[in-house]
């Protein structure tokens, strides 16, 4: 007989069966949840059922026989009768009492949350306010940020002595695409002849697949990468460091390293060019991959792109926008040409490196131009010796015809007998 799972189900996306409501049953289809996500809601709920219930693990990890405990007891609490405003107030005196610091909470508890809305015990706007006035003031867990500009963005580049964080940088920065979907993309999920990243939902942190776009220095900083690549890894891996991922050619992954390894060579780059610090509160380095994501989000939308093309951008979808409004690839990338121009920082001379360019070009079109005028000028050369040659000949000719009729006259006077 089928049973239902409520925390099993809620993760996994798994179809089930609601119990019959008027007559009918209702069956749903959840999407699930992956990753440190799926990992964060399993570990809120296992502890909303400890408060409730007594503590069931041994240890801080679950074994298979925990988990059949925690689906018996999420069974019984969901069969019984459920306040939602007084088990979540319940639940955050419980993790006041075992020190979970605030900013832990309110996770802990959305976390909650969200998994009773799923079988709708959902509470009133007035319970909400009620339980938003009972959490825990965050103040102390919120760390201080520098704040991003092009001229730190530039200073950065200018120190980082590595053109993979260069790369990393630059396409965070121009895309607002995350650390950890960059660090999945393959080279068939960049299109370098059109500025275009194809996030699937695979990898995107949503769920949900999604395009974005990079600037012409981005794209530079990138093919430089892609170009050194093969050196750049097999230095990597002869080091061994604890940090980075053996890489396989044949995975065609772009970036094939961990998060830790990219945030430990901003850092150095931090160092280096003398900015890098530390929240005294949290101890969190006040620059951080996200803040480039974070740059991409606000100066879009200070510079007066339409808040919902950069949510589209960034992967997100909250709200009634995300079940109507939905852009398609040249209306995005419009909007996204009207504004490229402030998400492009200008670094470590790639605007004197363009202009170079540009000049090279011109002065190659200059020597084109002249190759051809010699092949022309060789050609009439040609023409005109072959003139000179035929003029030549026909004078020889001219000669011996006067001379062969000369001897024709003298035969004819002087008969031979």
């Amino acid at each position: 007989m089928w049973t239902m799972k409520y925390i099993f189900d809620f993760l996994t996306g798994t179809e089930f069966v609601h119990p019959t409501i008027g007559g009918k049953s209702v069956i749903t289809i959840r999407g699930g949840f992956k990753g440190t996500t799926k990992l964060g809601y399993r570990s809120s709920i296992f502890q909303f059922l400890d408060g409730r219930y007594g503590n069931v693990r041994k240890s801080k990890d679950s074994t298979p026989e925990d988990r059949i405990r925690y689906e018996e007891l999420a069974t019984a609490y969901f069969e019984g009768e459920v306040n939602p405003l007084e088990d979540l107030k319940a639940y955050k005196d419980y993790l006041s009492e075992i020190k979970r610091p605030p900013h832990s909470i309110s996770q802990n508890i959305a976390c909650v949350k969200i998994w009773m809305e799923h079988y709708d015990h959902t509470l009133n706007s007035k319970e909400v306010r009620e339980l938003k006035k009972y959490m825990p003031t965050q103040r102390a867990g919120v760390t201080r940020e520098d704040e991003i500009t092009p001229d730190i963005v530039r200073l950065i580049l200018a120190h980082s002595g590595d053109v993979r964080l260069r790369a990393a940088i630059l396409l965070m920065l121009s895309s607002g695409i995350r650390i950890g979907e960059l660090l999945k993309l393959t080279e068939n999920d960049i299109k370098m002849d059109i500025n275009i990243i194809y996030i699937s939902d695979l990898i995107s942190k949503s769920g949900e697949s999604r395009i974005t776009f990079f600037t012409d220095e981005a794209k530079e900083a990138l093919q430089q990468y892609l170009d050194g690549r093969p050196s750049i890894m097999d230095r990597a891996v002869k080091r061994s460091s604890r940090i980075m991922k053996l890489y396989d050619l044949n995975q065609k992954t772009i970036f094939p390293i961990t998060t830790a390894a990219i945030r430990k060579s901003l850092i150095s780059a931090l160092k280096r060019a003398g900015i890098y610090h530390q929240d005294m509160r949290t101890s969190r380095t006040t620059i951080h991959p996200h803040s480039f994501r974070k740059y991409f989000s606000s100066t879009l939308k200070m510079a007066g792109c339409p808040d919902e093309v950069v949510e589209e951008l960034m992967g997100h979808r909250a709200g009634l926008a995300a079940s109507y409004r939905r852009f398609g690839e040249s209306q995005l990338r419009k909007k996204y040409e009207d504004f490229r121009h402030v998400v492009t920082i200008g670094d470590y001379g790639f605007e004197v490196r363009q202009e170079l360019k540009k000049r090279v070009d011109s002065q190659a079109d200059k020597v084109l131009a002249l190759q051809r005028e010699n092949t022309l000028l060789q050609e009439r050369l040609q023409q005109v010796e072959d003139l000179q040659n035929t003029t030549a000949m026909l004078e020889k000719f001219t000669v011996l015809k006067k001379e062969l009729m000369k001897e024709i006259l003298e035969e004819m006077q002087n008969p031979r007998k």
